[in-house]
């Protein structure tokens, strides 16, 4: 930033200020602004990621087999590497001689160089080129660093690392050990997800072109279950009700199975013949706190049931109203 665009930025600040000032006095607070005694000013240095000369592959990654990895010893390896995408040769891909003939084809007016990621969607307007760059975290995974916001018909993927781009050939190929399954997946180049044929990705595609920017994540061997942990942030329940119930086995009377078709044997049904609860209040001190309930005989069912309705009726009678906090 230049010192004429700084002084720029500290007068649209200082109208800002004047305005927000004036604005405050006319709502009749009787403050009123004599001066402003000081001004602090804190500034920050800014590297914005570029890309130079030849670096040398992750050896994960060039044991895949899925990039060209451009030699070049000048800062466009970001140039090389689109051309090596929309001009792809068979032997010495990495050879810039390959690519010299069609640089006159790409429009870089405005552009600087070493290539920086705020730059490409300039660059994608001028030559009707779409890039996707990817890159590898710390734990050998790859992961978007910058997507497209609409894919176009001369689409190109590229790999970023430490300061250099390249090219990705085969983009299936460089994500398959991500799939978790030994089945050739086609991943989509938005999530990282993987499907099974061409034709499930295409349609994936214009589903998936609508969402920001992310890769899909699936959990460890050790993380993939799920599990309450935080127990003591459950809101307590005013009454627990614990009951069982028992049953006798009752035949079936006339039960006979159909030789024409299969079926399940059924010539026996339970019936229950008692159940028994005990009620827990832990909102209030009830003094039959903890006092079971057991009913021996006809319909237990049934009297299980007017039991709660009985229990659910005193206790809306006799609880006590307060408001619920939801914090910690």
């Amino acid at each position: 930033m230049s010192l004429s665009d700084i002084t720029g930025c500290l007068n649209e600040s200082f109208a800002e200020i004047a305005i927000e000032v004036e604005n405050f006095e006319e709502k009749g607070s009787n403050w009123v602004l004599r001066r402003i005694s000081s001004l602090d000013l804190y500034t920050v240095g800014y590297t914005p990621l570029a890309a130079s000369s030849f670096k040398f592959l992750p050896k994960y990654i060039e044991l895949k087999r899925a990039i060209v990895n451009i030699k070049n010893t000048d800062n466009f390896c970001f140039l090389w590497s689109i051309l090596a995408s929309t001009n792809p040769v068979k032997k010495n891909a990495e050879r810039i001689s390959n690519y010299v003939r069609f640089i006159h084809t790409l429009n870089v007016n405005g552009l600087t160089f070493p290539m920086t990621l705020d730059q490409i969607s300039k660059f994608t307007a001028q030559n009707s080129i779409s890039v996707n760059v990817f890159t590898c975290n710390e734990n050998e995974r790859v992961c978007p660093i910058y997507r497209t916001s609409k894919r176009l018909q001369k689409h190109v993927n590229l790999f970023y690392w430490n300061g250099h781009y390249s090219c990705i050939k085969y983009f299936d190929r460089l994500l398959g050990d991500q799939n978790g399954h030994k089945a050739k997946g086609y991943f989509c180049d938005i999530c990282l997800f993987p499907m099974y044929d061409e034709q499930r990705l295409e349609h994936h595609r214009k589903k998936c072109g609508n969402i920001s920017l992310a890769a899909l994540e699936m959990p460890t061997d050790e993380e993939k279950c799920l599990k309450f942990k935080n127990i003591h942030k459950m809101i307590r329940k005013p009454v627990v009700v614990y009951a069982d119930f028992e049953a006798i086995l009752k035949p079936i009377p006339g039960c006979q199975r159909n030789p024409g078709q299969s079926s399940t044997d059924k010539y026996q049904e339970h019936e229950p013949c008692s159940v028994g609860m005990v009620v827990s209040r832990s909102c209030c001190s009830d003094p039959e706190f903890g006092d079971m309930f057991i009913h021996n005989g006809f319909d237990p069912a049934t009297v299980f049931l007017e039991k709660l309705i009985k229990l659910t009726d005193e206790h809306a009678a006799t609880s006590d109203r307060y408001p619920l906090s939801m914090s910690d």
